[in-house]
């Protein structure tokens, strides 16, 4: 049976809106847009028959919700995509990426102010995974293309200057002029 709940607050996260989430065992996830109480947290475990809990961040980006946790592991993405097909009935590209205790818990917002921060930040974590996803793929499939171009090679390191210093709007503009390059 579909978690009517659980699909609406994934749809909401999916459009940008920063939620919380718990994740118990590879059962039982949670997401709302304040911090998942204890109480929840408590009948997620029993439900689930016990286990540690996963708690944090989940902001959306395109057809990416991007989950942001101290307690991330390589296994998480799959866990997560799995729960929401079950759960809430809807098929999603999951990333998970690891966050300080202090990111991944954070206490109610003081303003909405402080939403909108946090919010932004995981856009642009997510825009960035997304890029170096793309940049990854892109010298997997091409590698020989890079090595024997001069500017292959220089569109390249450029990119790779661009996403270390943050600048991602000009990333995503040397990453298609680097397809470009390689086709």
């Amino acid at each position: 049976m579909v978690d009517k709940d659980l699909a609406a607050a994934v749809k909401a996260a999916k459009g940008g809106k920063l939620h919380h989430f718990a994740l118990v065992g590879k059962t039982e996830l949670s997401l709302a847009r304040s911090k998942v109480s204890a109480g929840v947290l408590k009948e997620m475990r029993d439900s689930a028959g016990g286990g540690t809990a996963v708690i944090g961040t989940c902001i959306g980006s395109g057809e990416v919700l991007l989950f942001t946790t101290s307690k991330a592991s390589s296994s998480m993405a799959a866990i997560l995509k799995k729960c929401i097909k079950d759960k809430a009935g809807l098929t999603m590209i999951c990333e998970v990426s690891k966050a300080a205790d202090e990111e991944a818990e954070p206490e109610p917002a003081e303003s909405a102010e402080v939403d909108d921060d946090k919010a932004e930040e995981a856009k642009t974590a997510a825009q960035k995974k997304r890029i170096v996803a793309a940049f990854t793929d892109l010298l997997r499939a091409k590698a020989d293309k890079v090595k024997t171009s001069r500017e292959g090679v220089m569109l390249a390191r450029d990119l790779k200057v661009a996403l270390d210093g943050g600048k991602l709007d000009e990333a995503d503009k040397l990453l298609a002029d680097l397809k470009t390059t390689l086709a």
